[in-house]
């Protein structure tokens, strides 16, 4: 790995110390110009340029797929994870006193989703608890469970803790009690590897602009192929169907496509593509490794820092890019805003537990880590 060269790519780390990836991933330089190059030709040309960017479209959609473990026909674009979550909340059928089991850990785009369905609907969430004992998870899973569970819903990788959830033990516990499950990639794509097929999900959301670092306003939803007529589209238009007949009839698409319709900005979607060529470049085995020596680095410098108190795992296994931590006598607003004011660390608040997250990722470097701590063994005293 050139780290010279990729973190040349990404002029942002001359002038801070990013360690926020888990919110926005930095799109590197040569990603950058593929988009703003394709984003001019489309705007320039228009319809000219429609037909080859479709094709171009397609390609990527292949290479997502196959980065997924999924069939193209079984992955939709979209903006966000979020817009993946809602297509099943508004998609199912569903019925009064119905039950989704939710992680206790998640972001709201889980949290508003599911909360407005039980609103609306007349569902109840009932909510597992996250621990960094997965055998506990697992635990609190079953529990939740009830012969009313519709949906077992949870993050691959908590956005508040960083904790890696047995979501492959999730999808089969609910699969045995007959519930669909809905895994939430947005802190996993890019970082380490995702098989939907070896986790047995139902469904799987995820992003292009956070660990992929890819352009913002990318998000890609798997749903299982046999399960395609039973999450009804909430929106449809040109390009949802594949027919429309002389009796006004509408003939979905037989494919996640369904869920794409509309004049698009295909430029970013495309884009997809030169992010995809910048991992496989650099080597996507190569990234999770990096992610993860970063991340022990990080683990074992912090619990030198006196007082501190991390929310994350040691085990690789059960961690992931993501630390977070609290100090004590601190509040973590207030460090946060210190950190980037005085030492321009970028870090993202996790309010829920008074705690800092930090994204370690492949550009970063392990002197900006000892500087980081250094500077978190400064304030600590102040506590």
């Amino acid at each position: 790995m050139d780290l010279a060269a990729i973190r040349a790519a990404h002029p942002a780390l001359a002038q801070c110390i990013y360690l926020n990836t888990g919110t926005y991933g930095l799109t590197p330089t040569p990603v950058v110009e593929r988009l703003l190059s394709l984003t001019r030709r489309f705007e320039e040309e228009g319809a000219v340029a429609y037909a080859d960017l479709t094709a171009q479209l397609e390609a990527v959609r292949e290479r997502v797929a196959a980065c997924l473990g999924a069939s193209p026909d079984e992955i939709a674009f979209t903006r966000n994870a979020t817009d993946g979550v809602n297509l099943v909340t508004a998609g199912l059928d569903w019925r009064p006193g119905d039950e989704v089991v939710l992680s206790d850990q998640e972001h709201p785009a889980m949290d508003y989703p599911w909360s407005f369905l039980a609103q609306t609907r007349g569902v109840r969430v009932v909510l597992f608890q996250v621990d960094p004992d997965p055998r506990r998870t697992l635990a609190s899973v079953e529990r939740a469970l009830s012969p009313r569970t519709r949906v077992v819903a949870a993050s691959h990788v908590s956005c508040q803790t960083g904790i890696r959830l047995p979501v492959a033990e999730i999808c089969a516990l609910a699969r045995a009690h007959g519930a669909l499950s809905l895994i939430d990639g947005a802190q996993a794509f890019g970082m380490i590897p995702v098989d939907v097929r070896a986790i047995g999900c139902d469904f799987y959301t995820t992003n292009g602009h956070k660990w992929l670092c890819g352009p913002k306003g990318t998000g890609f939803f798997y749903i299982r192929r046999d399960l395609l007529d039973q999450v009804r589209p909430a929106h449809v238009g040109a390009g949802s169907a594949s027919q429309f007949t002389a009796d006004r009839r509408l003939v979905l698409q037989p494919s996640a496509r369904r869920y794409e319709f509309g004049s698009r900005a295909l430029a970013i979607h495309v884009a997809v593509g030169a992010a995809l060529d910048w991992f496989d470049q650099i080597g996507w085995e190569a990234i999770s490794q990096r992610v993860r020596a970063l991340a022990t680095l990080l683990k074992e410098r912090l619990q030198a820092v006196p007082g501190l108190v991390l929310h994350t795992p040691c085990d690789w296994a059960a961690a992931s890019g993501l630390t977070s931590f609290s100090l004590p006598g601190l509040e973590a607003a207030g460090l946060q805003r210190r950190l980037w004011e005085e030492h321009r660390i970028v870090s993202r608040l996790v309010s829920e537990r008074n705690a800092l997250r930090l994204s370690t990722h492949y550009f970063n470097t392990e002197e900006e880590i000892e500087r980081t701590v250094a500077v978190l063994h400064q304030l600590a005293r102040t506590a």
